[in-house]
């Protein structure tokens, strides 16, 4: 009977689980202020830009219209939003866990902000793998996702029609935080 192939997990790379969790935690300490500056803090319950209730700062799970949080609720939202995308960001590309702590942390907020199904097709995420950390900070400034409109859209947001006439916006917040997310990644590679 042949065996099946072993899953290496990213515990088995570097040898204890536990020095893991203190990588997503010094990443998850670095990247906090800028992903609560980008998402800003609302205490109460609203729908974002693609119609999904949200409350505190990008928090989603279990959020109902005319929910209320207190600061401290959003603050413990919010770290354990951007611990569960960072563990992902490493299960995605566990050779995140070899490089800086700065493009670990990047990764994370980008996942808290636009899905692991988008950093798992990045080139950010493509670069990380190859162990080329600057490229892969770099990488964050033309990855926009584009979404498509409902209703009118404002005129700050840059809008296109696909050759098919389907129209698809990038928010102006969008581009200044992946040009963020760039910078806070670059402030970690050695010779940035």
């Amino acid at each position: 009977m042949a065996s099946e192939p072993r899953k290496l997990n990213p515990a088995s790379k570097v040898g204890v689980g536990a020095g893991i969790g203190a990588l997503i935690a010094a990443a998850v300490t670095l990247a906090l202020p800028g992903t609560r500056a980008a998402e800003g803090t609302v205490y109460h319950a609203y729908q974002d830009s693609g119609s999904v209730w949200t409350i505190c700062s990008g928090h989603t799970r279990g959020v109902r219209p005319g929910m209320t949080a207190t600061k401290a609720q959003c603050d413990a939202w919010l770290k354990a939003d951007l611990t569960e995308a960072t563990s992902e960001a490493v299960a995605i590309t566990p050779e995140l866990l070899s490089g800086p702590v700065s493009l670990r942390g990047q990764a994370g907020d980008f996942i808290l902000n636009g899905g692991a199904g988008h950093w798992r097709g990045s080139p950010m995420a493509r670069e990380a793998a190859a162990h080329r950390w600057r490229a892969a900070c770099e990488a964050f400034r033309g990855y926009i996702v584009l979404f498509r409109p409902r209703g009118a859209v404002p005129k700050r947001y840059a809008c296109k029609r696909s050759t098919k006439g389907v129209v698809y916006c990038a928010a102006p917040g969008l581009v200044n935080r992946r040009e963020k997310e760039r910078r806070d990644c670059l402030a970690g590679v050695a010779g940035a």
